[in-house]
């Protein structure tokens, strides 16, 4: 079993249930998105902020290859309720083998009906 292979099992079994929409496409996938640690440096424009806080609009999301987040235009992830746009997303290797996609994703504004 390849690097790859793992990384996808693992994501199959601990990942959650997502939604990649586009204009034309639209593909179900298991991934993790979590909230963005804050790293606590000192940043003179910054507002300091104790160890342990995240930030609430940006999320990690670590997903399979099979949905290239970064070849895709324009896509919409979904999971849980919550909808998100992507901001940047780029493959992970290790030793010349592609393991997994990386994204960062901005939660959207829920809209009122």
């Amino acid at each position: 079993m390849t690097r790859r292979h793992r990384v996808e099992s693992l994501l199959e079994e601990y990942g959650y249930p997502v939604e990649v929409r586009t204009a034309d496409t639209v593909q179900q996938v298991c991934a993790v998105i979590q909230p963005l640690g804050y790293r606590n440096r000192d940043y003179p424009e910054r507002v300091q902020r104790p160890e342990g806080i995240y930030e609430t609009s940006h999320f990690l999301y670590i997903g399979p290859l099979s949905c290239r987040l970064d070849q895709l235009a324009d896509p919409v992830v979904l999971s849980q309720g919550r909808e998100y746009s992507v901001r940047s997303a780029q493959v992970k290797e290790l030793a010349g083998e592609m393991l997994y996609l990386w994204a960062v994703l901005q939660r959207q504004a829920v809209s009122s009906p």
